[in-house]
């Protein structure tokens, strides 16, 4: 399985989209509200970046959408 490229981004997180059954790119960068609402995780828990915390989509959402339409 290939893994997402990682982005120096400022206010973004990158959202593995892998598990989700779309024909859409492996990762997207996405505002830290949207990437927190599909991945099912705390907005602090993206936040820290010594929480080594990721972001896995779980499922998908209009904001999320418009993401990947951005991209």
């Amino acid at each position: 399985m290939a893994m997402a490229a990682t982005n120096d981004q400022s206010g973004l997180v990158n959202v593995n989209l892998q598990g989700l059954s779309l024909a859409i790119p492996l990762s997207v960068a996405a505002p830290i509200g949207v990437a927190a609402n599909v991945c099912d995780v705390s907005v602090l828990s993206l936040q820290d970046p010594s929480s080594g915390a990721t972001c896995t989509a779980t499922n998908n959402s209009i904001a999320l959408s418009r993401a990947i339409a951005a991209r």
